[in-house]
């Protein structure tokens, strides 16, 4: 008797916990599949209820312009603060573990003050046009660059670029050259840079509730307004995360995307990084599992300023707007660590890193504006909104460019970001590199957009077959890429693509491996030579 209420108390058991796993299990199965976009955004205006909302979306030209007054005030205040016997230096033995380190900080000012001519700085900032377009109530800055030479090239596509936190657009300022004009004559871009509402130029709401999801509704309305109804992106920082959602709201428009901080918060993401801590061998990889052993540190440590402006950013912001040496600090602390956690401990010179009147523009525009305190206010519009979008999958073509050196997302591997990142078509690394590509290696972000671009020409460009003289193809980048028999014959010059002339009816394209040189291309036949590069 015994024995058999034995056996059915342990059938009575196995059937509970058969039980229990199909409910984990279903709950599980909804927790961590993917979801769809479902529920698009409302049309807000966010301008002042004061303002008389004209509806006029016609594109204004202007010059960036700071008068005298402006900046006879800063300098006194620069010198003002830069000989103050309230700057607190460092303790005994330290660098930057505590913040931006005083004695640097004074090293800056004294070339804010004396080197620094922000007059000079305008006239390069205007090499390239600016313009304000009334978006939703406000008028949203941007630069267009529309290059005069785009006939040369065979094909020419938009793209956005969209900065971030505590970036500008002046980010993007020495990509120009290398995208607009670059030397290979086959593709170039018409560029649109925008600051983001609240930054720089761009106007604030003057309403709450414009977070990163309605910031990419508006920057899609300007690149519609403009008439590029299809287009490619890129972000950096908060730029990533505006490009990936606006790619998930508008995937007819947004053919593809190029990312510096590709990341992946979705539940099975977060599941599959807790599992690599614990088993490290399975992310095949030492540096991966001593950035991930390393991560919790890390992510406490450096995104505590997150904190504060996620929920109290007006706070701070009274502070560092009404003091230049202190907003110019806390820029540069941000600049300076995500661009190597090593610089925390280590003597390295900010202006070795950076051409220090870059980063002084940058300064400028968020002081000359006034925009820190609104800037700031993305955080804790973006964190408090209502809308989620952590398990909608980005399904257009995404390139993913990693610095190791950026202190977050890089701990994540291709496969964890791929939870993101559906159609993950491009996945490179750069070493020594931190979140600030746009200042830091302009020539290497640029070409890594460029190496994107081709490779979905190949997917998405039909040739124009007159004339057509060569077809390439790369192992390396997967790419197809024609020219005609005109370009071909043109002598080259250094070119930011690795292309590297043969004679005059031949291109080499340098892969991995090998040359792949495709010749004397008829309808009928054609000869291939390939040979082991040495």
């Amino acid at each position: 008797m015994c024995r058999i209420i034995g056996i059915i108390a342990t059938i009575s058991f196995i059937n509970v916990i058969i039980l229990i796993s199909i409910v984990l299990f279903k709950i599980s199965e909804d927790f961590f599949s993917d979801q769809e976009f479902t529920d698009p955004l409302p049309d807000h205006i966010w301008g002042a209820q004061t303002r008389k909302n004209t509806n006029d979306t016609s594109v204004k030209q202007i010059r960036i312009t700071v008068s005298d007054d402006i900046l006879q005030i800063l300098k006194t205040r620069l010198r003002l603060e830069a000989s103050s016997p309230r700057l607190v230096p460092p303790l005994e033995g330290t660098k930057f573990q505590f913040g931006f380190n005083p004695f640097v900080l004074n090293h800056f000012l004294e070339h804010w003050i004396n080197k620094y001519h922000w007059k000079d700085r305008e006239e390069i900032l205007n090499r390239f046009p600016q313009y304000k377009m009334e978006l939703s109530g406000i008028e949203i800055h941007f630069q267009l660059i529309k290059n005069t030479r785009s006939p040369e090239y065979r094909i020419t596509k938009p793209l956005l670029l969209i900065h971030g936190f505590p970036s500008s657009f002046v980010e993007f300022q020495s990509l120009i050259p290398f995208l607009a004009e670059p030397q290979d004559l086959f593709l170039n871009f018409d560029l649109v840079i925008p600051s983001l509402p609240g930054f720089g130029f761009s106007e604030a709401p003057s309403k709450p509730g414009l977070g990163s999801a309605e910031v990419a509704q508006l920057l899609w309305k300007l690149m519609q307004q403009l008439e590029y109804k299809t287009f490619y992106a890129h972000g950096s920082d908060w730029g990533s995360v505006i490009v990936s959602q606006m790619a998930i709201m508008y995937p007819e428009s947004v053919q593809a995307i190029h990312s510096t901080m590709c990341g992946s918060l979705h539940p099975k993401s977060l599941l599959r990084m807790a599992f690599e801590s614990l088993v490290p061998a399975i992310t095949g990889g030492r540096i991966e599992t001593e950035i991930l052993s390393n991560l919790w540190n890390v992510t406490l440590r450096e995104t505590g300023f997150y904190h504060i402006q996620a929920t109290k950013p007006d706070t701070i912001g009274i502070a560092l707007g009404n003091s230049p040496s202190g907003l110019a600090a806390y820029i540069l602390e941000k600049m300076f660590v995500w661009t190597s956690l090593k610089n925390l401990e280590e003597d390295e010179d900010l202006l070795d890193i950076f051409p220090v009147n870059d980063l002084l523009d940058n300064i400028m525009v968020y002081w000359v504006t006034n925009s820190m305190t609104t800037a700031m206010r993305i955080h804790a519009q973006s964190f408090q909104g209502n809308h989620s979008f952590s398990r909608i999958p980005v399904k257009v073509p995404t390139a993913c460019l990693v610095p190791s050196n950026e202190p977050l997302f890089r701990a994540q591997t291709r496969q964890v970001k791929e939870d993101k990142y559906h159609n993950l078509t491009q996945y490179n690394e750069l070493r020594s590199l931190g979140r600030f590509l746009g200042f830091e290696k302009p020539e290497e972000l640029s070409n890594d957009i460029l190496r994107f671009r081709y490779k979905m020409i190949s997917i998405n460009y039909t040739p124009d077959w007159t004339n057509l003289k060569l077809i390439f193809v790369t192992e390396e980048w997967d790419l197809v890429m024609w020219r005609s028999q005109r370009l071909v014959k043109e002598e080259p010059k250094t070119s930011n693509f690795p292309f590297s002339k043969s004679s005059k009816d031949s291109l080499c394209i340098w892969c991995r491996f090998n040359w792949v040189i495709l010749q004397g291309l008829s309808e009928t036949n054609s000869k291939v030579m390939t040979h082991r590069a040495k």
